[in-house]
């Protein structure tokens, strides 16, 4: 099942606007909420140790899902390698998985893309600090499938030395834009001061071989995700650092919090990505990362993580017309995360990264991955959640 849930202030006076409370996990505790149940399926996709999800639709209605296999949320990154399942039967069964990449290092973070003509790419980076310590994140890469991700091409790196000289330290965001002449908007992060990325947009006409043109789209967000809407317009989920908003060190204070005042942001563009507005906060502290899609109905998605209590995945929809976000009005996806106690004392959330798709017949399916067993962390697993958008209210 999925539960709305609709968020109420609670204040004594009406009139006057309550102060806000945050809690240890970074959320406003001033509010109360009304839930409604609503029919869901939920299924395990991938078991452990496996993490960061994303999907890609074939035009038959194909379901492909990607993860990263040995994901640990405990240790360095180790022979990590990205992976697929499919199905065709609307996620009921799956094939066995099918490796995407093959590499001695460690391939993470990779989020498919699919091409007009149903190939796919993924982009992807890699963890280096074992091989190049002074470059540890390296990439972004791209790889091909033309056969429904049966098979797969050698990587080849995109170079971001335009924008990022002082070495490779790029990651694909978590949502790319194909438009409907097959260019390709591919959105990086650098991270060269890692907890104070920059976000880019490059440009390819020849399915991601060269990028003659690129954009900065933010100074002020990394892991981002983005959305082609029915009017051309581009929207924009940039997860921004507490510490640099509203402006790059703007809060020199709030660094040392680290992803604790990590949220989710709004932006568009109008000129096919040359340009964007002002970014504006539409999740609160510790709800992270984001997933940005565009339903058939033209209405936005934010699906999310929540790194605070209730530890979980939400999701909330933009009005139709896309002019503004129905933030008190959230989907409850999954709400059965906690905590998992590093060695060193630090504490992980043990859910998050979802990403969602529209099936043909017009659910929703969110995967992400959540511990099994909260207390091993080999137990990392793909599970996803078939469920139905609210209908749009008169």
């Amino acid at each position: 099942m999925s539960v709305t849930v609709q968020k109420s202030l609670a204040a004594a006076n009406a009139n006057v606007e309550p102060p806000i409370h945050v809690g240890d996990e970074g959320h406003d505790v001033n509010c109360v909420y009304a839930l409604c149940q609503s029919p869901a399926v939920r299924y395990t996709l991938a078991t452990g140790p496996a993490g960061k999800p994303s999907i890609a639709i074939l035009s038959d209605g194909t379901i492909l899902v990607s993860y990263i296999r040995n994901y640990f949320i405990d240790r360095i990154p180790k022979d990590e390698r990205m992976e697929l399942i499919r199905s065709t039967d609307g996620g009921e069964t799956w094939c066995k998985p099918i490796p995407i990449t093959r590499s001695e290092h460690n391939d993470r973070e990779g989020y498919l893309i699919r091409l007009p003509d149903d190939s796919l790419l993924l982009c992807y980076m890699r963890v280096m600090a074992h091989t190049d310590p002074k470059r540890p994140w390296q990439g972004p890469y791209l790889c091909e499938s033309k056969d429904g991700g049966r098979t797969w091409s050698e990587p080849w790196q995109i170079d971001i030395s335009r924008f990022c000289p002082n070495g490779p330290f790029g990651a694909g965001d978590r949502g790319h834009v194909v438009l409907p002449d097959g260019t390709l908007l591919l959105f990086v992060s650098t991270y060269e001061d890692p907890p104070a990325p920059y976000n880019y947009v490059m440009i390819s006409r020849d399915r991601g071989r060269t990028f003659p043109e690129y954009y900065q789209v933010s100074d002020q967000s990394g892991d981002s995700s983005f959305a082609l809407c029915p009017d051309g317009t581009i929207a924009g989920a940039l997860r921004i650092n507490g510490d640099n908003f509203p402006h790059r060190g703007a809060h020199p204070e709030l660094r040392v919090k680290s992803e604790g005042v990590h949220f989710m942001a709004a932006t568009r563009s109008s000129d096919g990505g040359k340009t964007w507005s002002r970014a504006e906060p539409i999740t609160g502290y510790n709800e992270i990362p984001g997933h940005l899609m565009c339903l058939k109905d033209g209405r936005l998605l934010l699906s999310f993580g929540v790194r605070h209590y209730p530890l979980g995945i939400q999701a909330f929809f933009s009005s139709p017309d896309r002019s503004t976000w129905l933030t008190n009005n959230r989907v409850m996806l999954a709400w059965h995360g906690g905590m998992y106690r590093l060695s060193h004392g630090y504490c992980r959330h043990t859910i998050g990264h979802p990403f969602t798709a529209q099936l043909p017949s017009g659910e929703l399916f969110t995967a992400y991955y959540r511990l099994a067993d909260p207390f091993d962390a080999a137990t990392c697993q793909i599970e996803a959640v078939r469920w139905q958008a609210p209908a749009i209210k008169e």
